[in-house]
């Protein structure tokens, strides 16, 4: 049952992170007249930052530190950034995608 009850809240967390990124991206780039990757970016770090609080709190029950645990998702988190930063430069800036 606990292997249950973790994969609904590893559901939930990367719904809510999901929609703090997307919140994130639309606000910025359509309110605040940003341009598309920033706002992208600027998303990306949002939701990545709702989804570790959430997850090491509420998934996890985590009790190492966070200089032990934070740098492990900071790596990760990195990488997809730049995967991220990659993909809308690809997409939007040399195929010219909406």
């Amino acid at each position: 049952m606990k292997l249950h009850r973790q994969f609904s809240a590893f559901a939930v967390v990367g719904a809510i992170a999901t929609a703090v990124h997307y919140a994130a991206l639309i606000g910025l780039k359509e309110l605040a007249q940003w341009p598309v990757i920033p706002s992208t970016l600027a998303g990306y770090c949002s939701g990545g930052l709702v989804s570790y609080v959430f997850n090491r709190r509420h998934t996890f029950d985590s009790d190492r530190p966070h200089a032990e645990a934070g740098w492990r998702f900071a790596l990760v988190a990195t990488v997809g950034f730049f995967l991220t930063w990659g993909s809308m430069q690809l997409f939007v800036e040399r195929w010219d995608a909406p």
